[in-house]
């Protein structure tokens, strides 16, 4: 191991003395971009980090496409609801808002597939909002980035299951301070007629004790 490591580094010294770029640039375009951070090399480190992040642009790309297929809400709902899940395990600040696009999901239908019947396996009573949404529970794990605009998803729905999912969201997250501040700020801005939903949030709030 150590004699093909110490052949390695000779090797990339050579290419790179000797300009053989195409040659140590293939073998780069191969290499782990796990393994290109343990280098000693701060470009090397550096292009292991663009790789990596790029990896998790496309993974969170995929994801939200999987989530926007009306053809995955009719026919492979598992498939929305663990993608959505997923992107609340990555901690996805990219994934929020096509979470909250479908936050009713799988109670509330996709738009463009208006048609089709829904469930929830098992019934929906007594499960958790969680379980119920499971954007819910993906925005939570989210956290703070995804606040100010479940409050603006929360002012502008006529839905009354996306409003106890926002609700629901903000009630999870409630321990922050802003929370309640960019509530109270958005009931201020909103139209008489938006306020009712974001004055439900707040109040919902004061339950909790916060």
């Amino acid at each position: 191991m150590i004699r093909t490591t110490v052949a390695g580094v000779v090797f990339w010294g050579v290419c790179a003395a000797l300009g053989l770029t195409s040659l140590a640039g293939d073998a780069a375009d191969r290499a782990d971009p796990i393994k290109l951070l343990l280098s000693e090399d701060t470009k090397v480190r550096a292009e292991g980090q663009r790789r990596i992040l790029m990896q998790t642009k496309t993974t969170v790309s995929q994801l939200a496409a999987i989530i926007d297929d009306p053809e995955n809400h009719v026919h492979n709902s598992g498939a929305v609801q663990d993608a959505m899940r997923t992107l609340g395990a990555l901690h996805a600040t990219e994934g929020i808002d096509i979470l909250i696009a479908y936050i009713g999901f799988p109670l509330v239908h996709h738009p463009k597939a208006p048609e089709y019947p829904q469930s929830v396996d098992g019934g929906t009573f007594g499960k958790p909002i969680e379980q119920l949404f499971p954007a819910v529970g993906a925005l939570i794990e989210i956290g703070d980035p995804c606040v100010p605009r479940v409050i603006k998803k929360l002012g502008e729905t006529k839905s009354v299951l996306e409003e106890r999912a926002c609700i629901a969201v903000l009630r999870r997250l409630s321990a922050r301070p802003s929370v309640r501040e960019q509530l109270l700020k958005a009931i201020k801005r909103a139209p008489p007629e938006r306020r009712e939903n974001l004055s439900k949030a707040l109040a919902g709030l004061d339950e909790t004790g916060q």
